[in-house]
């Protein structure tokens, strides 16, 4: 009969964890299976009631309360600098809001800000308004953020597709090269009850 070693019995324990966590999905940014919503849970809390709530986030670590939020219209140039906020006070005679920006904390009144949702490949179409993260990888090519801390603080840029280079690569306005999974925009459908 074979000794079983406190070393030996870890390394299945270990092998075992890792099989569950990848068979259910349970690394974020890791597609297992097409078929899994692309969201991740981050965070439990309690509000004042003590029923308990999470936070979730889409593969983008943005959240459903979070809007991007420029201080100039797309109209004026060929791309704007937008950061991640949360709304405080909508005025519609106007059609302004004032947000709470993530990055800072700053308050900003704005009439350039957009829920937004990650494209799907039928929204990415020439002309095609969209939002991406300022922050490239290895190949100099646009990309996701790579935590929820990074989307928070970093600026995301708003621009319009030009062309569809090759693979997942597109060509947007600036002449800035963007993956297609790390594009988003605006969320036009109707919050679900």
């Amino acid at each position: 009969m074979k000794r079983i070693t406190n070393r030996t019995a870890v390394t299945w324990i270990l092998t075992i964890i890792l099989a569950s966590m990848l068979m259910w999905g349970c690394i974020p940014r890791l597609r297992v299976r097409r078929f899994l919503p692309d969201v991740i849970m981050v965070a439990s809390s309690s509000d004042e009631d003590g029923v308990s709530g999470a936070v979730v986030l889409d593969t983008h670590y943005v959240g459903a309360a979070d809007y991007l939020v420029a201080e100039a219209s797309l109209a004026d140039s060929p791309w704007v600098y937008a950061r991640l906020g949360k709304l405080v006070k909508y005025e519609p005679k106007y059609n302004t809001a004032d947000f709470i920006l993530s990055m800072d904390s700053s308050e900003i009144n704005s009439s350039f800000y957009a829920k937004t949702r990650i494209a799907s490949t039928e929204d990415l179409e020439p002309q095609s308004n969209i939002y991406f993260f300022d922050a490239k990888d290895s190949e100099g090519v646009h990309r996701s953020p790579a935590n929820r801390e990074e989307a928070l603080h970093g600026w995301w840029i708003n621009a319009s597709i030009i062309s569809h280079i090759q693979g997942d690569v597109y060509l947007v306005s600036g002449d800035n090269l963007v993956h297609a999974s790390a594009i988003r925009i605006k969320d036009d459908r109707p919050i679900p009850k």
